[in-house]
């Protein structure tokens, strides 16, 4: 594959977070009820999405990303359980992944989508510790935002949605 040109937006140039590792799709983060209604809506099918089973591996995962809300975890993922998910296509790429970088439109990607790699601890937004070309582009969390198209208060809102969607303890946005 040739590199992407220059203008396209970083995570368009990148695309790492958008292609497993054989072997990595259960640790592919779970759509909520709103994800599924919203991209169903709009694709017209459902060959974009699966189910995949609560693994102990996939629950240990959301832990490490939500550190204050074991109880509904374990409430919204319990185990032998199934969640819904994004599908893998060939080559461990997104379903969505096209050479431009994602085929939806930011307001119809999954939320943990539209502000990945960032997270929220408390009141504390930072990155997830990944590979990532915006990353390792920014020079700071305000460059990193930029380049994302995301600011604080859109993160904030984007992850109460994510914790809203599983029951997972909220906390109080400053």
């Amino acid at each position: 594959m040739s590199p992407a040109p220059a203008s396209l937006s970083v995570c368009a140039r990148c695309r790492r977070c958008c292609t497993l590792t054989p072997g990595q799709e259960g640790l592919v983060f779970p759509l909520s009820a709103a994800d599924l209604v919203a991209i169903d809506q709009a694709v017209g099918h459902e060959a974009w999405r699966t189910q995949a089973d609560n693994t102990p591996e996939f629950v240990a995962m959301l832990g490490q990303l939500f550190p204050r809300s074991p109880q509904g975890l374990a409430k919204a993922f319990p185990p032998g359980g199934r969640h819904w998910r994004l599908a893998v296509a060939e080559g461990g790429r997104c379903f969505f992944l096209g050479d431009g970088g994602c085929q939806l439109s930011a307001r119809l990607r999954p939320a943990h989508c539209r502000i990945f790699p960032i997270w929220r601890l408390g009141n504390n937004i930072l990155h997830l510790d990944v590979e990532c070309l915006a990353i390792a582009e920014a020079s700071d969390m305000p460059a990193l935002l930029r380049s994302l198209d995301l600011d604080v208060p859109l993160v904030k809102q984007v992850f109460a949605q994510i914790q809203g969607a599983w029951g997972l303890r909220q906390e109080r946005v400053v």
